[in-house]
């Protein structure tokens, strides 16, 4: 199966706005997290105040939301303003699926990626897309397909491909990341097990990781919470 196309300055407007939106409700709770992780650390002889530990809060997840969102969403636009120029990203293109993956074909270069190169692929608003674990995507506008019948399928035969090199590892590392929830003991060390736990669990679509990553953070709050009257001199 192959599709021709090409694309337009139109098409990486797309582009940009995705880069912005991937991954945002994960992004959301990392920086919630981090941000209470800010937050609840103070020195032990100081005692609680709640407008301190909201200002502190507020700030950090100022900064965190800039670094997660608007610094990523920069480098992209940058990043495709060069390549339009530089690159000839609007040239005709062919995308051929294979068994072991998809050949590309462009009057610039040959390009061949295996199954085990490809992340993800979707579609959404008018166009399939899919990206590689480098981060290099590809994205087919909808109408060059024959029908939306033929997209699906497109699409269909990538997602197949992607889970059938997955599918073999994914269970074996799931059941590796449980051992994770036990640094959750361990105050402070295990929010950031429980941000990894939490961002691997939305990854893998798993609700144990993201309830065991939650319960670490919890713990860490609610140890504090318990514990630092008993260390505050009266």
């Amino acid at each position: 199966m192959h599709i021709k196309f090409e694309n337009s300055r139109k098409d990486f407007d797309f582009l940009k706005s995705y880069y912005l939106k991937k991954d945002l409700y994960k992004r959301l709770l990392v920086l919630i997290a981090l941000s209470l992780f800010v937050a609840i650390s103070k020195d032990v002889d100081q005692p609680f105040i709640l407008f301190n530990f909201i200002l502190k809060f507020i700030i950090a997840a100022i900064v965190f939301l800039f670094v997660f969102s608007l610094i990523p969403y920069l480098i992209s636009k940058i990043k495709f303003q060069k390549d339009f120029k530089t690159k000839s990203l609007n040239e005709l293109q062919t995308i051929n699926l294979k068994e072991d993956g998809i050949d590309i074909n462009t009057k610039e270069e040959k390009l061949f990626w295996r199954w085990e190169t490809l992340n993800k692929a979707d579609i959404i608003d008018e166009y399939l897309f899919f990206t590689l674990f480098t981060n290099k995507i590809y994205i087919i506008p909808l109408k060059f397909f024959s029908s939306n019948n033929e997209a699906i399928n497109f699409l269909g035969i990538i997602r197949n491909g992607i889970l059938k090199v997955k599918g073999q590892s994914r269970e074996r590392k799931i059941r590796n990341l449980y051992y994770w929830g036990l640094v959750g003991f361990l105050p402070n060390f295990g929010v950031i097990a429980g941000i990894i736990l939490i961002v691997k669990g939305f990854k893998y679509n798993n609700t144990n990781l993201v309830l065991i990553g939650s319960a670490d953070i919890l713990f860490t709050a609610v140890f504090w919470t318990i514990i630092f009257p008993f260390l505050t001199p009266i």
